[in-house]
């Protein structure tokens, strides 16, 4: 039957049924034509009818899924976490589930919040490490440059979590502005520890962040790609180049709106970095992040201190190598 109603009796008379409330099939059984049984009747009206419905709804969709707003949506960071209480979805998040947030990305942020500042000491030991056999042994220890390829990463992954949790709106400008003008402080050191010119990392770091903020609150494709522009151009000059800029603006994008695609993006990004450093060590952030969440090694922070110790380790270097 189409309607959720008892079969009629088959003597006696019939019974006067209800007008469908959804509007498909007849309005009674008695519409049904002659020598058609009622329920074959109402069952081929409803399907077309339903038919009929459904391809409006797919059609509404994909009009959706499609149009200006859904591709800046896809486009820009700024994907809004779905839950049962983020209200209804905007156009394209149901053709596209992959943008959704998830709880296994989100558990796996908020699990290695209070060890991001273990995981900033462990990186600066290994930046130490790296430079150390850069800049005072000649690269006599292969062991030290191999393990220097994790520090860039674990920093950012902390960097990215410190970010996402940051109270106010502005956090990322007041991190580029700071990331820019310490940079340009370890410049120095840095170009007479190294033979070619390139900006230090801090400047890979400050990139990253622009175009994630870039992104994030664009309004139109124009914006957008300006942003992008910023990072092609940014990753030319700097340490770890284009895909530096890309860890750094995918860890963020993943660390804000913890979605599958953010975590996908940020995993090839990391897989970039081979091409970069000719090993694929950077791979090993993960795989060194969860051992600090089950080693549960917290470290009191302090406030400053790496942007300070960046650029005095690194002029120590230089004195030691021009003395």
């Amino acid at each position: 039957m189409c309607f959720d109603t008892p079969d009629p009796p088959l003597t006696g008379p019939r019974p006067n049924y209800p007008r469908n409330p959804g509007g498909g099939g007849g309005s009674r059984t008695e519409d049904a034509p002659q020598g058609v049984p009622p329920e074959a009747g109402c069952s081929a009206q409803g399907s077309i009818t339903a038919s009929i419905g459904l391809f409006g709804d797919v059609k509404a969709k994909l009009n959706g899924a499609f149009s200006l707003q859904a591709s800046l949506n896809l486009l820009k960071f700024n994907i809004p976490i779905v839950g049962p209480e983020a209200g209804p979805r905007p156009a394209g998040m149901a053709l596209f589930p992959i943008t959704q947030s998830v709880g296994i990305v989100s558990a796996a942020w908020d699990r290695f919040f209070p060890f991001s500042e273990t995981a900033k000491w462990v990186a600066f030991v290994l930046m130490l490490l790296g430079h150390v056999n850069a800049y005072v042994v000649g690269g006599a220890w292969e062991w030290a440059f191999l393990a220097g390829r994790v520090c860039f990463p674990l920093f950012a992954v902390s960097l990215a979590v410190g970010l996402a949790r940051a109270p106010g709106s502005d956090a990322c400008e007041r991190c580029v502005w700071r990331l820019l003008a310490f940079g340009a402080v370890a410049q120095v050191p840095c170009v007479l520890l190294r033979d070619a010119f390139c900006l230090n990392v801090f400047f890979t770091y400050a990139f990253g962040v622009s175009v994630f903020v870039g992104l994030d609150r664009s309004t139109s494709c124009t914006h957008a790609l300006l942003s992008l522009l910023v990072g092609v151009l940014g990753g030319a000059a700097v340490e770890f180049a284009w895909p530096g800029v890309a860890v750094v603006a995918s860890l963020l994008w993943c660390a804000r709106y913890r979605t599958w695609l953010s975590a996908v993006v940020s995993v090839l990004s990391l897989a970039s970095l081979g091409w970069i450093n000719g090993v694929p060590h950077a791979m090993l952030v993960m795989g060194v992040v969860p051992l600090l969440v089950w080693c549960r090694v917290q470290v009191p922070r302090v406030r400053r201190w790496f942007w300070w110790a960046y650029p005095a380790h690194l002029s120590a270097f230089a004195v030691m190598r021009w003395a």
